[in-house]
């Protein structure tokens, strides 16, 4: 018996030159950078002497218009920026 063999071209894998499996570990200087800004945050808090309920998740906190943790992040950096 003679089969027809359809020749299926190979497919080109979805995640061909991609970096795939463990990421690598935070540098020094991305965690240092991440921690200024906390501490500017922080540092901003305290000398405004604000309640949690005054910046953290005003969407959550009272019936308002949902806000993002993105949105919410850009907010913030604002009111830092302005207050420096």
């Amino acid at each position: 018996m003679d089969q027809d063999l359809k020749v299926v071209p190979a497919r080109e894998p979805w995640n061909r030159g991609k970096l795939v499996g463990q990421k690598s570990p935070l540098r020094l200087k991305d965690i240092w950078a991440i921690r200024i800004r906390l501490q500017a945050v922080a540092t901003w808090v305290a000398h405004a002497r604000l309640r949690s309920e005054d910046f953290m998740f005003p969407s959550r906190l009272r019936a308002s218009p949902h806000l993002s943790t993105r949105q919410y992040a850009r907010i913030v950096q604002s009111w830092v920026r302005d207050r420096t």
